[in-house]
């Protein structure tokens, strides 16, 4: 192996470990605040909170709909056009805003017209649209392989909102001040993000924008919003079909969930940037590709067995005996997981491939099927029905995307599905032996460790050895920057 794949071998790991700290502040701060919120105000008034935030992902989703691909594509191939493309996804994201907060805020209070809940949607819609124009900043730095200043005040944000919120708890105030907290920090926040990006010599600068790319720029603003129908409208539907309390069970399982996902987000920042650039040249995109799905499907599936197995005693832990119904709920998205981090990998490659209307139409069956499986089920088996919902949209987005992505690269793809499908087998028949003695958590512990430590020494031998071609195909030039 050369110098210069060690190096970029270097950048990978060191960007995705970055990225995955960032991601743990975040998700950890957001799920910990939401056990804290839920253990202290109970299932219905949660339920008005998860309501809440799902507006606000709905507005955060509508802002970046992908928008952050197109700078990070351009920025990727095109670095001298950074500035230029930062400033026209910014403009483009405040107008997206001035129709999407207005309508968000009208929805909120035809669903719920109480002035607390309403306030409650205000701010939380706020809050995610800065959040949305930050994201712009950090994704120009993305593209320059600069992880650091991003994750650091991403992680900073999230260390002093949760500081609020238990000071808030701790004199017992009131719900809607966890969402003024999260605001206001985030106004803070700002000046720091473009500090930082000012530092790294990014200015917005004016130029042709995004008019040559609108049509592009559309497919990946659609495709966001369809991602969030997917993920997020179950939430809502049961507000409507069954009330605040069902949303909250439902809500305290997939929150859970949601924390698992920063391993693909951390790759998919580090990967994406050079994805971009292999998918053109073709240089490396075995590795890229493959290398991807092969890790998500392993780490996805021990996620997923751990979860699965110990569903009912980490509701219990975490929230409490008021939430066992969310126990049954967990068990089921556990198959979520698993499945959305093997769909993944593919689904980047097929943006990465300039396919994105291809993307954005699979992710509109998928939403379809979402919706109408949610208006059958949910009235017959309640939060249960939203869950195998989800399950099945995610299913349906595997096959295609997966077959798709096999057919535009090498069927060789589909071999990164079975190869990490083995250890979570070993897993799965190492944890079920040793359950009855050491019980569920140390054969949870057992199991990792086993695992872990057989998935490190695979990873030293491929650092030796180099990638073997039956998997990742012929070796390539480094795509080292």
């Amino acid at each position: 192996m050369s110098d210069g794949e060690r190096g970029a071998g270097r950048r990978v790991v060191s960007g995705f470990v970055l990225n995955l700290l960032g991601r743990l502040s975040s998700v950890l701060s957001g799920g910990v605040i939401g056990i804290l919120l839920a253990r202290r105000f109970g299932a219905e008034t949660y339920g008005t909170w998860s309501a809440a935030v799902v507006y606000g992902a709905l507005v955060l989703t509508a802002i970046e709909g992908g928008l952050d691909r197109v700078l990070i594509r351009e920025a990727s191939r095109q670095p001298e056009q950074t500035g230029v493309i930062l400033r026209a996804v910014l403009r483009g994201r405040v107008v997206i805003a001035s129709v999407v907060i207005p309508t968000a805020l009208i929805a909120a209070w035809l669903i719920d017209p109480t002035l607390s809940s309403w306030l409650l949607v205000l701010f939380l819609v706020l809050a995610r649209f800065a959040e949305g124009l930050q994201s712009s900043y950090f994704a120009a730095l993305y593209a320059r392989h600069r992880f650091g200043p991003p994750n650091l005040i991403e992680t900073g944000r999230r260390v002093v909102v949760f500081g609020g919120v238990v000071v808030l708890l701790l004199f017992d105030g009131p719900i809607l001040g966890a969402a003024i907290i999260s605001f206001g920090v985030v106004l803070v926040s700002t000046y720091f993000v473009r500090a930082a990006t000012a530092r790294e010599g990014i200015h917005t600068e004016a130029g042709q924008g995004l008019r040559h790319l609108r049509v592009d720029a559309f497919w990946f603003w659609l495709g966001g919003l369809l991602f969030w129908i997917n993920g997020e409208v179950d939430q809502l539907m049961l507000t409507g079909m069954l009330g605040a309390e069902a949303t909250g069970i439902y809500a305290a399982a997939m929150r859970l969930v949601i924390f698992f996902f920063i391993i693909p987000v951390a790759v998919n920042n580090t990967i994406i940037p050079r994805l971009f650039r292999s998918a053109r040249s073709g240089k490396n995109l075995s590795l890229h590709l493959n290398g991807s799905a092969l890790m998500l499907t392993v780490v996805g599936g021990i996620i997923a067995l751990e979860t699965y197995l110990g569903r009912e005693a980490i509701v219990e832990i975490l929230y409490g005996e008021a939430f066992l119904k969310s126990g049954p709920i967990l068990g089921i998205l556990s198959a979520y997981v698993f499945i959305d981090f093997m769909r993944m990998a593919p689904s980047w490659y097929i943006a990465a491939a300039d396919r994105v209307a291809l993307n954005t139409t699979f992710l509109l069956v998928a939403a379809l099927q979402n919706v109408l499986l949610n208006v059958w089920l949910i009235p017959k088996i309640g939060p249960a029905g939203a869950a195998w919902a989800t399950v099945a949209s995610s299913v349906t987005l595997l096959v295609l995307v997966s077959g798709v992505t096999s057919f535009l690269t090498s069927p060789r793809f589909l071999l990164s599905f079975v190869v990490g499908a083995v250890p979570v087998a070993l897993a799965a028949l190492l944890h079920t032996q040793i359950i009855g003695t050491l019980g569920y958590w140390g054969g949870a512990a057992v199991t990792v460790t086993v695992i872990g430590a057989g998935l490190l020494a695979s990873f030293m031998h491929l650092r030796r050895s180099g990638p073997p071609a039956w998997l990742f195909g012929p070796r390539d030039a480094s795509d080292a920057e």
